[in-house]
């Protein structure tokens, strides 16, 4: 499946009727807006907009309702460099949080990457956002500092794949 070219039906929780989609332009606003409450210190409207048009370097999905494609629950954006996806952003609105959708959107991002051949995923964390570490914790994602003592602001995460881990994502 070409990225986000198709609308891929899914059941995350108790976010029945969603589809994952390629995001545009045209649905800045509403990401805008999710991301203005999910993170501590959001991205400018302009730097959303900027990855928007990136369509040869970055993906940047979004997760929205299957009676209406403008009505986004979720997004994310990623890059891959050759054996590593960098996820730039991930967010979920917060009326549909707790029902599995960041825990969907990321499986599909990764399992994105390893069928491209990525054996690593790397991502920045606000070292405040203790809900969001647990979340990426949860999902097998580690401090590269191995103690996570880095004083600054944000801080590496990685994942490396195991060749037995392959598998389950086919």
């Amino acid at each position: 499946m070409e990225p986000g070219r198709n609308p891929v039906s899914i059941r995350p929780g108790g976010c029945r009727d969603l589809l994952l989609r390629r995001a545009v332009p045209a649905d800045l606003d509403s990401i805008w807006n999710i991301e203005k409450e999910a993170h501590l210190l959001p991205w400018s409207r302009s730097s959303i907009e900027y990855e928007l048009l990136q369509e040869s370097s970055s993906v940047f999905w979004a997760a929205c309702t299957r009676t209406s494609l403008k009505e986004i629950r979720a997004y994310v954006c990623f890059r891959i460099f050759y054996h590593e996806l960098y996820v730039l952003n991930l967010a979920v609105d917060k009326k549909a949080r707790r029902k599995g959708l960041g825990t969907w959107i990321m499986f599909m991002c990764l399992r994105f990457g390893m069928q491209r051949g990525v054996t690593r995923a790397v991502l920045d964390l606000h070292r405040e956002n203790k809900e969001a570490e647990r979340f990426y914790r949860k999902m097998g994602f580690r401090f590269a500092d191995p103690l996570g003592k880095n004083p600054k602001i944000f801080s590496v995460m990685e994942m490396h794949f195991a060749e037995s881990c392959l598998d389950f994502l086919y």
